[in-house]
């Protein structure tokens, strides 16, 4: 094999550094859909994703081009380097007046981001790499541009999430339409990839026995490190819930909080992230029946990851429940920031408990559970203290970023030699 593998990850991300290089469209009386988005357009995303490329940059065996979409942008595609790294941003079809109501009107088989499966196509042929990462099947906007390439490059497939497993649908809030939407293609995407790059034992099995069985599974996933922050803050807020759409368990949270308060009338809660109207009439309705309207406060959807953290920052303590996720960034990015962090349990929550205590978990959906762990935090200083403080030592240890991404090219390189001349990959490197 050579030196240097040439890599494309396909992927949502959007960060300052990029937005930087990117000429977008200018608003105009008009235009006031434009207008609208315009605070959408400057919104980081995928910070998972920026934490990976960060660690590519000081790779010397690799060459790695990112394909990726973005709103607001002026042409078809925007092409720059930074730090090694070379960018190709595409316009999104979705990203005009059309295909906005195209998508609203069609969302089922007959959206099939034909444009955008285009120029991806055209953008890899012209990169020509060794092996292409799509990294989210669950996005269709782009990740059916794999559908379209053709069979001499191997596909490596990242996943983020998987909808298609049974409890999703149940525990996420989604439209039926868009959900048999999504999954579909989600199915036809992992049907189409080559080899499986997932953490998730639950997931990989699911996939190979309903979906794809011959599909190798790798042991890797996406960017997992988190900056580790020591210095003190101010603490405005006792806890703290966030997440990019707070009604994916803000409801949780709150009714958790609202036991706490009954007992703890001082304490306040911080709800970070987007929401709709209609959530947040949802959940103004749970605040108004536990009369606790003063004791909750919504910052609203934030531009960036550093506001975000910035935010959360601002208590002592982060409640953090979830109804279909096995192990959030956010939580990770609490345990990293010194919050203790209240959350619940899966296998992989409950790992972070192997050494040493680092997290506090209740069963998924336990509200008196999660109260009660809510509690334990407010009335112990000392308890609180060394649940951050072992955090901080857990994630030190299990997320790092270097290693896991060194891990992903060991992994590229062996689906390379296999995809090309059938060489076995190491069992070290084989999650089933």
């Amino acid at each position: 094999m050579k030196d240097k593998i040439k890599i494309v990850w396909l992927c949502t991300v959007s960060n300052p550094q990029i937005r930087q290089h990117l000429t977008f469209e200018k608003s105009t009386p008009l235009s006031f859909l434009k207008k609208l988005q315009r605070k959408s357009d400057q919104t980081d995303k995928a910070i998972w994703n920026t934490n990976g490329i960060k660690e590519f940059e000081q790779f010397e065996d690799t060459e790695l081009h990112i394909i990726s979409f973005h709103d607001g942008i002026k042409h078809s595609i925007q092409e720059f380097q930074i730090n090694n790294i070379f960018y190709h941003i595409l316009k999104d079809e979705d990203d005009t007046f059309i295909g906005k109501v195209k998508k609203k009107l069609k969302y089922n088989k007959s959206l099939q981001y034909i444009k955008n499966r285009k120029i991806i196509k055209e953008t890899i042929e012209k990169i020509n790499p060794d092996i292409i990462n799509l990294i989210g099947a669950e996005n269709p906007h782009y990740s059916t541009g794999i559908l379209d390439l053709d069979k001499n490059i191997p596909i490596y497939l990242t996943l983020q999430t998987l909808m298609s497993q049974p409890n999703f649908k149940k525990n996420y809030p989604i439209s039926d339409a868009t959900y048999n939407y999504r999954t579909f293609y989600e199915k036809e995407v992992i049907k189409r990839a080559n080899y499986l790059g997932s953490r998730s034992l639950i997931n990989a099995q699911f996939i190979k026995k309903e979906i794809y069985p011959q599909i190798p599974v790798l042991k890797t996933g996406i960017a997992l490190g988190e900056e580790i922050f020591k210095e003190k803050t101010t603490r405005e807020y006792d806890f703290v819930y966030n997440a990019l759409d707070i009604s994916k368990a803000g409801d949780h949270a709150i009714e958790a909080f609202a036991l706490v308060h009954k007992k703890y009338p001082n304490t306040t809660l911080y709800l970070v992230g987007g929401y709709s109207q209609e959530t947040k009439r949802n959940l103004d309705l749970k605040i108004k029946e536990s009369d606790i309207q003063n004791a909750v406060i919504f910052s609203g959807k934030l531009q960036n990851h550093t506001e975000v953290i910035n935010e959360i920052r601002k208590a002592r303590f982060s409640i953090l429940p979830f109804k279909v996720d096995i192990l959030p960034t956010t939580l990770r990015e609490a345990m990293a920031n010194g919050l203790p962090v209240v959350s619940v349990e899966t296998y992989k929550t409950i790992e972070l408990n192997n050494k040493r205590e680092s997290i506090l978990l209740s069963e998924i959906g336990n509200i008196q559970g999660l109260a009660d762990n809510m509690e334990k935090l407010l009335i112990n200083d000392d308890y609180a203290n060394m649940i951050k403080c072992n955090a901080f030592q857990t994630c030190e240890e299990m997320y790092n970023n270097h290693k896991s991404m060194r891990n992903l090219v060991e992994a590229y390189k062996a689906a390379i030699d296999h995809f090309n001349n059938d060489t076995p990959i190491p069992e070290e490197l084989l999650l089933l």
